[in-house]
């Protein structure tokens, strides 16, 4: 049995990415799952009919669900207490539910392993997840050498030696990683999972269910470019709208759709002071399970990112264009993504942010374009063979494998 803790609310859109299908096919597999996750107050956790029916859900897959509830402010003393409870409760499953193993997903259920690993005989996974600190710092949250970023980075220490397995989400994480003074002549088990997609929910819509649906939904029926996911301080909304304003001169009625639920009034009058016609933009919230739709409905799928210390950045967004046959138009520096898309000629990387760079970019996305289905096909295989849930599941359990023959051993 495998104890896995998640900071993120089992009710929000990146626990049904990112965790629940992974442990769904561990499970199917035949891992059995006590899931531990913190939940936020005015969460979607609070409608009782919707966290019935998960709970219901997860039973069905042999995960137990429990939870605490999370603290958000003041930040360094909610967090400080959220861990501690963390500790006190995930205390009691361990002595109570004898797991094999636990699994951390971030760096506060990583602060919890770090301060049992004393107590308990557990073996345990440090799922990283990027740099946490580093990457606090370039939204412009965190100042680097901050108590914050160095309590952080402490943490981090500890929990990368005590872990019995590391999982990074970039090749170029792992390599970084591996090459830390404090693990000189240390053998740390290091394996590169990024975010993944479920193939079978992701995936291309037929040209004419396509045009139906678009039409349904009140989209032109010209190049629709799509960005999915939240507008924070790390993600270059100005930049991704001066691209889209270089494509409505080569694509009248191209529309910029996002899927968001950020500000849409900014959205719209950030459009509008950059010289966007109104009625090009359109801003709409989608419900996880509706999301799958509206990306089929897409030519292409932008983000620009800012890239300070990103080494470590698996974009969720990348695997679900992809999946459903989009080409993607990127900017470098962020995780593994750039060589995704240029060894895999399924979309763009806009070098700089200037108009020349915008309308080469644009050239160049075009001319894959000119291939229609071998474009769609290639992007779906590039999710397929790099970012598939299926293969995820595949590496967990070799993981979970090796940790369990490990126990055996020791006993």
């Amino acid at each position: 049995m495998v104890l896995y803790i998640s900071y993120n609310g089992a009710t929000e859109p990146i626990t049904n990415s990112q965790i629940i299908p992974y442990l769904k096919g561990l499970s199917a597999r035949g891992c059995t799952f006590d899931l531990l996750t913190f939940e936020k107050r005015n969460s979607a956790f609070q409608n009782v009919k919707r966290s019935g029916i998960l709970k219901k859900e997860l039973n069905g897959s042999n995960i137990n669900w429990f939870t605490l509830r999370y603290h958000k402010s003041p930040t360094l003393i909610a967090t400080a207490y959220d861990t501690f409870m963390g500790i006190i409760y995930s205390a009691y499953l361990i002595a109570k539910r004898k797991y094999a193993i636990v699994h951390a997903r971030q760096i506060v259920p990583a602060a919890i392993c770090v301060m049992l690993r004393p107590f308990f005989r557990i073996k345990w996974v440090f799922d990283m997840r990027g740099l946490v600190a580093e990457e606090y710092v370039g939204h412009g949250a965190w100042r680097e050498g901050g108590v914050k970023f160095r309590l952080v980075k402490w943490f981090e220490k500890m929990a990368i030696l005590s872990a019995d397995h590391i999982v990074v989400l970039t090749e170029r994480h792992r390599q970084t990683l591996i090459s830390l003074p404090f693990l000189k002549g240390k053998d740390a088990s290091v394996s590169v999972i990024p975010c993944c997609v479920d193939m079978f929910r992701f995936r291309p819509m037929a040209g004419e269910d396509r045009k139906e649906a678009a039409a349904k939904l009140g989209l032109s029926d010209g190049f629709i470019l799509l960005y999915i996911g939240s507008l924070g301080t790390c993600y270059l909304l100005d930049e991704m709208l001066a691209f889209f304003k270089i494509l409505k001169e080569r694509a009248a009625k191209a529309m910029f759709l996002f899927l968001t639920d950020y500000n849409s009034g900014e959205i719209i009058s950030k459009a509008k002071n950059a010289g966007i016609e109104e009625g090009s933009v359109m801003v709409r919230f989608a419900e996880p399970p509706e999301t799958h739709m509206w990306i089929a409905l897409a030519d292409a799928g932008i983000f620009f990112i800012n890239p300070y210390k990103k080494i470590g950045s698996s974009p969720i967004k990348m695997g679900e264009f992809l999946a459903s046959g989009i080409p993607v138009i990127i900017n470098p520096g962020i995780g593994d993504t750039e060589e995704l898309v240029r060894d895999n000629r399924v979309g763009v990387v806009v070098r700089n942010f200037s108009e020349k760079d915008y309308r080469g970019g644009l050239t160049e996305l075009m001319r894959l374009k000119e291939g229609r289905e071998e474009l769609k096909k290639r992007c779906r295989d590039t999710a397929r063979k790099y970012l598939s849930v299926d293969d995820a599941v595949s590496k967990y359990a070799r993981i979970y494998d090796i940790l369990n023959t490990a126990n055996k051993t020791k006993d």
